[in-house]
Formats: C-alpha cells, sequence, structure tokens
C-alpha cells in the first residue's frame, strides 16, 4: 500500500508498483489497464517505466502532485545502465525506504516501506550481489553515502502523482455536473415561460448516448524478449544445488500467476521457477540445510523434505501488433520451418485458440532467435525437462476492450 514519508522535510509518494513500458505512444491506455489489474488509483510517469499508486479514494486528492520518492531515489543514485543498486534511506516518523533498481530503472516490487530499522536493513541484508549500495550516513554499513537537500526533492521535472486515465471517476462527476445544470436551466425557464403565461413547451425525450464502442487490442509477450528475460533470470540466480540434490526441471512462465510458488502476482508478470529433488545416496538433514542457505540468495525458496523449489520474478515483455493478423496455415507454416526440423515433437491445437507445444534439444538462445521473427506469437512458457526445452506458444487473438468515447479523446 502507497503512504507518504518525509525525505529532508518533503512528503513523498512511497510504496509504488514500477512497470516498464514498451513505448510512448500507448502510455496512456498502457496506464488505464494495468491500473485496473493492480487496483491503483494513482500513477507517476518516468522515462521507461509507470510507477502505480494504491490509495483509499478519500485520500486521492492528499496524494495527487506527490513526487514518488523512489524516483528521486533513483535520480540521486544516478547508477550506469546494467549495475544493480539499493538505497535504504532513513526517512521522518521512523519509517525507512528501501528502493532497489537497475541501471535507471526502478524494480518492479523496489519500492518499499518499513516501519522499523531492523526489518529495513534485514531486507537489504537478504541479497548481497548488488553493484552498489546507498544509505544514510551510518544506517548501512560498507554502503555509499546517500545525502539528500531540500531543493533536489522539489524539481519540477520529478514523477509526480496523477490521477489514472479514463478512470471514469472524474468523467461521472463532470456528466453529473452537466446534467444538474442542465435540469436546473430547464426547471427556470419552464417557471418563466408559465409565469408569462406563453404555452408550455412540448418536450422531446433526449436520445440515449449510443453505447461505448470497443477498442480492439491484440497484445502478447514476444518470443525473443521472453527468451532473453528467462536467460536473464538463470544468470542472476543460476539454478544450481550441490552434487546431493538434482535438478527436476527449470521453468519460465511468461504469466506466472497459476503458480503457487508465486502469490499475489499482477497479470502478465513471469517468473522463472526450479525444483530439485535429493539424491538417493544423499543424508537429507545435511542436504536440507546446505539448499536453505543457497536459497537464502533468492527472492523466494523453500525446502520441504527431500524437495526443494526457488523461483525469480521478471515483468513478462507485453507487445502491441497492428494492421491484419496471419491466418492460421500461415502462423503454423513459419512455426513449422522455425521449428519442426530440430524437434523431438510438434503439436498444434485448434481449440478456442491455435497454440502450438514443442519439444526440443536445442538451447533456449538458440529457440529465441528461430522463433523470434514470427508476428503475432504469444509466448507463454518454457520449461527444462530431462535435457529438453518445451516451449508454448500461441497465435495473438484480437479482444475488445470497452473504453467511453469522452475518455478516449
Amino acid at each position: 500500500m502507497t503512504a507518504i514519508v518525509q525525505i529532508a522535510g518533503v512528503a513523498l509518494a512511497a510504496g509504488l508498483v514500477w512497470i516498464p513500458v514498451r513505448e510512448a505512444a500507448g502510455r496512456r491506455y498502457f496506464a488505464f489497464r494495468r491500473a485496473r489489474q493492480l487496483g491503483a488509483r494513482l500513477y507517476a510517469e518516468r522515462a521507461h517505466q509507470i510507477g502505480f499508486a494504491s490509495v483509499e479514494e478519500r485520500e486521492g486528492g492528499v496524494y495527487r502532485g506527490l513526487p514518488a520518492a523512489a524516483d528521486v531515489v533513483a535520480r540521486a543514485v544516478a547508477a550506469p545502465e546494467g549495475l544493480s543498486w539499493q538505497a535504504l534511506v532513513a526517512c521522518q516518523d521512523e519509517l525507512f525506504l528501501v528502493v532497489q533498481g537497475m541501471g535507471a530503472e526502478i524494480l518492479p516490487e523496489g519500492d518499499r516501506i518499513f516501519s522499523g530499522e531492523v526489518a529495513a536493513r534485514q531486507t537489504c541484508a537478504a541479497k548481497t550481489d548488488w553493484n552498489t549500495q546507498w544509505a544514510t550516513p551510518g544506517l548501512l554499513p560498507g554502503a555509499r553515502e546517500l545525502r539528500f537537500e531540500h531543493a533536489a526533492v522539489r524539481v519540477g521535472d520529478l514523477a509526480r502523482l496523477r490521477a489514472v486515465p479514463f478512470g471514469g471517476a472524474g468523467a461521472s462527476r463532470r456528466a453529473i455536473m452537466v446534467v444538474a445544470v442542465l435540469i436546473a436551466t430547464l426547471c427556470t425557464t419552464l417557471v418563466w415561460l408559465q409565469s408569462a403565461g406563453a404555452p408550455e413547451p412540448v418536450l422531446e425525450a433526449l436520445a440515449p448516448n449510443p453505447p461505448p464502442e470497443p477498442v480492439w487490442v491484440a497484445e502478447g509477450v514476444a518470443p525473443g524478449d521472453f527468451v532473453a528475460r528467462c536467460l536473464d533470470a538463470q544468470a542472476a540466480f543460476p539454478p544450481v544445488l550441490p552434487q546431493m540434490w538434482r535438478l527436476k526441471n527449470v521453468g519460465c512462465y511468461a504469466d506466472a500467476s497459476h503458480r503457487h510458488e508465486l502469490s499475489a502476482l499482477a497479470p502478465e508478470q513471469g517468473a522463472m521457477v526450479a525444483t530439485w529433488s535429493t539424491a538417493p545416496e544423499a543424508n537429507r538433514a545435511l542436504a536440507r540445510r546446505i539448499a536453505e542457505r543457497r536459497l537464502g540468495a533468492w527472492p523466494r525458496g523453500q525446502v520441504i523434505g527431500g524437495e526443494a523449489w526457488a523461483a525469480v520474478r521478471f515483468e513478462s515483455p507485453v507487445q502491441s501488433w497492428e494492421g491484419e493478423a496471419p491466418r492460421a496455415a500461415e502462423f503454423r507454416r513459419a512455426v513449422d520451418r522455425a521449428l519442426a526440423t530440430v524437434s523431438d515433437d510438434l503439436r498444434f491445437t485448434y481449440a478456442d485458440e491455435m497454440t502450438f507445444e514443442a519439444r526440443t534439444g536445442l538451447a533456449l538462445s538458440e529457440l529465441g532467435r528461430r522463433l523470434e521473427g514470427i508476428e503475432w506469437l504469444d509466448m507463454r512458457e518454457a520449461v527444462w525437462l530431462e535435457g529438453r526445452w518445451t516451449v508454448r506458444g500461441s497465435l495473438v487473438r484480437r479482444r475488445p476492450v470497452t473504453v467511453e468515447q469522452e475518455e478516449m479523446g
């Protein structure tokens, strides 16, 4: 939940969810769609991200116009592209802010507030392979000093909270006000005409507003970007445990909201999940202790008996397609040309949508390269099992999204 913190005596909004933006052209509709998924009423824009704030409706006016605290911290850190960083900031009223990012971007869940120093420092210590760490002086041993001047948090181009576009609440209030003014004007006119002795006018019923027209969108996860995110996750968190553990499978999922290991995921938020089992000859007690220590570096992980799992989230790079969709036969030929000669098994299904599943010993990076040029391909998942990758995807389908015409303007 978003809250207000004070840094250098200036009120800032903290606790936002930061989502990367694909392109500038569709930022307003992107903000509207993701806000509905996250239950957010306000949002703030950065260069390549949008931060979503969940606040009570009655508090919306208090938050509007506030700069985002994480944006202030990211500007102060000014990390080079490709370097990971985290910052621990002591705020007023015994609150502590932890911001984590990669280069100029803030991680999707890298904007968190803590009411105690101990919990904040434990969060910073949970993962130790950040390229740089920053903190309020004297707060985090070994971290670089992070100081804020009053003027630094009041610059004009900071990311500031505003109402979600197409939100409906403002449009509804405007419509109510217009109707009220029309009714008042009509009543005044009738009273004047009656007092003047003029015949009463014949009123015709106003024609109802036409139903809102649907906006057709075609979106999916591009295979090249999906594979790159999956490989980046494997590089950052190698799915490797000592020899007393055997890797069962590794899976990357474009929509991981159904995975029991990752509760409360937003739609279209992806993840890499790895599972292991102990070798028959292994000492289970020793194996558990070693695995628990190793998996402590992962964002999520658990050891249960002779089984272990670990997971790391990543944002699925959703892409929009324009123009005419390819026919099913054309899409199948494109997938066939890319995978048929290198797959042990390639299957297509035609139910509510056209999907495919391929099992191959080809490296995942090569699979991504082969599928990258296929238009309207929505990548679903890539799972490694017994030395083979199984990839699943589908032909993107258009779907209607209804938005009021006035709000679309």
